[in-house]
């Protein structure tokens, strides 16, 4: 993006007329919005991101301690399927992708 001095550059002058100066100002203040826009945009996907880790790990945990319950008492707990598990891992990630526009 060009700065408002290389847009000028050749004829300073103008940013002296009162119209130029406004639509100078106006022009920052866009600027500002558009980057207050792009860092919320980023600052939301940290947050869906975050979220999705934390559901990934509480499952793997979840599993691995019924793991750990099956080895103990075999009778009582079923054995988790371990292959199932990934099967539903990965379709849970593929959901994401497509619903939040992220690319894997």
């Amino acid at each position: 993006m060009k700065s408002i001095n290389q847009i000028f550059r050749d004829n300073t002058s103008l940013m002296d007329e009162p119209e130029v100066k406004e639509l100078i100002e106006y022009c920052q203040e866009l600027e500002g919005k558009v980057m207050d826009t792009e860092m919320m945009e980023q600052y939301d996907m940290e947050n869906k991101l975050t979220f999705l880790v934390r559901e990934i790990y509480e499952s793997c945990v979840d599993d691995l301690e019924r793991d750990e319950e099956n080895e103990r008492c075999p009778d009582l707990n079923d054995k988790p399927n371990f292959k199932f598990s990934i099967q539903m891992l990965k379709r849970y990630i593929q959901n994401f992708a497509r619903d939040n526009n992220f690319r894997l």
